[in-house]
């Protein structure tokens, strides 16, 4: 079986808080193609600069082939999943995979 790497997926990243600013950094780095939401669009305008493209809402990830998801809580979790504009909101449209690294307590 071949092979094969992240930057032949198209990413979506949620959460460019400390931590994952730092891990969405890392796959721009390996040559990631990588779409980026965050509350706060100032925080993920650096990884912009680096490459990604910033989106308006995490339901514009739903296209793309792993969404990964870095939050503070069950509640931000659950509202960008399944939230009106979350990454599971779009009909017909969601992600293959998604990877979740929020820090949840339920």
């Amino acid at each position: 079986m071949a092979k094969q790497g992240l930057n032949t997926h198209k990413i979506g990243w949620v959460g460019a808080g400390r931590m994952g600013y730092a891990m969405a950094h890392r796959l721009l780095d390996s040559g990631c193609d990588l779409a980026v939401w965050n509350r706060t669009r100032e925080k993920a305008e650096p990884l912009a600069k680096e490459g990604a493209a910033i989106v308006d809402a995490p339901v514009d990830l739903a296209g793309r082939d792993i969404v990964f998801t870095v939050l503070a809580t069950s509640k931000d979790f659950i509202a960008v999943a399944t939230g009106a504009k979350g990454v599971l909101s779009a009909q017909g449209k969601a992600p293959r995979i998604r990877v979740d690294c929020t820090s949840v307590s339920e």
